[in-house]
């Protein structure tokens, strides 16, 4: 798991705690989202580049954008999480793929071909300026 915290968006912060509690978890909800948008198609980029076509189902086809409702109340946030559809479990009768974990993370006759991980890693900067700007973008319209 990676946690980032944002720094020198105090602007910001302030102008969202004159909204009501409501309103301010949806715009945060909102950025969320739209920054976590960049990881997923990156991630649905590089799981059709290794996609095995003799598998009975597309990886790409079964990542989506989730938000992380009880670690959201535990941690008192927003927590939006990138991932395949069924998680990491193996259960060959699953409507959802159950191999990509092992493209993921390798097994010990074949390499790691990771394509989660890095459609995070490679897009950090993106994904942050991403979150800033629409959620100016919502507190814009909201303090109109």
């Amino acid at each position: 798991m990676i946690t980032f915290t944002l720094k020198g968006v105090d602007d910001a912060i302030e102008r969202l705690t004159q909204l009501p509690e409501k309103i301010q978890k949806r715009s945060v909800r909102r950025a969320a989202r739209a920054a976590m948008k960049i990881v997923r198609d990156d991630a649905v980029d590089r799981a059709n580049q290794i996609d095995d076509p003799n598998t009975p189902r597309n990886t790409a086809d079964f990542i989506v954008i989730r938000e992380g409702t009880i670690k959201g109340r535990r941690e008192g946030g927003i927590v939006m999480r990138v991932g395949v559809m069924g998680g990491a479990r193996y259960d060959k009768n699953s409507p959802n793929p159950t191999q990509w974990r092992f493209v993921e993370l390798g097994t010990e006759r074949s390499r790691a071909r990771p394509f989660m991980r890095p459609a995070l890693d490679n897009n950090v900067p993106d994904v942050i300026q991403t979150f800033v700007d629409v959620l100016n973008d919502e507190l814009n319209k909201e303090l109109v």
